[in-house]
């Protein structure tokens, strides 16, 4: 179900890219540099050490409900802050209204964190993926009739903050169900610092991952404007979608199964060996297809030549 989720979102941007024009795909992706950048501090981690711990206690998710939602009300006022100041970095006016509405999603996305870590923790993946699949669907179904309508970018962020929504209340509802999960506003500080010494770590990683991604996507859209970011964010998506396919799923099922073992080093070393060897194994063979026909593949997917030359340089 993971990778027919991501199917759902490559086939999605593909649609809207015969739709939209390159500068409409540049000014999301320049919110996108807002949001991926404040996402990384909304959630301090919290999410990720919930499953890590060999135990979690009634205190321990209550507080980790009541600090995402404090952080997710927070992350959305920094972004209506910093929204406009991006605008003026970016030269893009428009920018200044998306960014603010896509700072809805920190509070949407804020309220499903524990139920979210409760069903990786206990390793419910199939409903994981069911309710997952919501996302993209809805977003499909609302951003595509949005951007037929000429709403350009506006349409992604629309879509974003419906299928969040969607996604959120599945996923509350099935942590009712399941492990009749109630969220309380209650901080306790010692469950406070069981989570953050964990998830400062995973927080710190983020913020290297973010710079070490999106470094270019700021200076293109910085000097060279939206449309040649619209070109270069869609030839970069392309070219890393085989291995996030594979990468990112596989990845979301290691975490909560090394913490059931996470204190044998040898087995974690020994499944991290296959993991990657079954990365490789799956993601080389498109990778190369698509290095030796790049024009093929955009002109079939996309109908715009010039991306072709963006993606080979990214496989390479």
């Amino acid at each position: 179900n993971g990778i027919r989720c991501k199917n759902v979102i490559s086939t999605t941007g593909i649609i809207l890219a015969r739709i939209l024009t390159p500068k409409d795909f540049g000014i999301y992706s320049m919110v996108q540099l807002l949001s991926f950048f404040v996402f990384m501090f909304w959630n301090l981690g919290l999410n990720a050490a919930m499953i890590q711990r060999k135990e979690v206690t009634d205190e321990h998710s209550h507080t980790a409900f009541t600090m995402c939602l404090a952080m997710g009300v927070f992350c959305f006022f920094v972004a209506w802050f910093i929204a406009p100041f991006l605008a003026i970095f970016f030269k893009e006016p428009s920018v200044t209204l998306l960014a603010r509405l896509i700072g809805l999603t920190f509070i949407i996305y804020s309220l499903d964190r524990v139920p979210s870590a409760f069903l990786n923790r206990n390793l419910h993946f199939k409903r994981i993926g069911f309710i997952n699949l919501l996302n993209p669907f809805v977003y499909a179904a609302t951003a595509i009739p949005l951007a037929l309508f000429g709403f350009g970018p506006l349409s992604f962020v629309i879509g974003l903050i419906v299928g969040a929504a969607a996604m959120t209340i599945s996923r509350i509802i099935m942590g009712f169900e399941l492990f009749h999960w109630r969220p309380r506003f209650i901080f306790v500080k010692k469950a406070a610092k069981d989570l953050l010494g964990f998830g400062i770590f995973v927080t710190f990683t983020d913020v290297v991952n973010f710079f070490l991604s999106n470094t270019q996507k700021i200076i293109v859209g910085r000097f060279f404007g939206a449309v040649e970011l619209g070109y270069f964010t869609r030839a970069t998506n392309l070219s890393y979608l085989p291995i996030k396919n594979v990468q990112t799923n596989v990845g979301n099922i290691l975490l909560p199964a090394f913490s059931n073992i996470q204190d044998n080093t040898e087995k974690i070393r020994s499944w991290f060996r296959k993991f990657n060897f079954f990365t490789y194994a799956l993601v080389t063979p498109p990778l190369l297809f698509f290095s030796f026909f790049p024009n093929e593949v955009i002109m079939g997917l996309f109908l715009k030549k010039g991306l072709a030359r963006f993606s080979l340089t990214f496989l390479i």
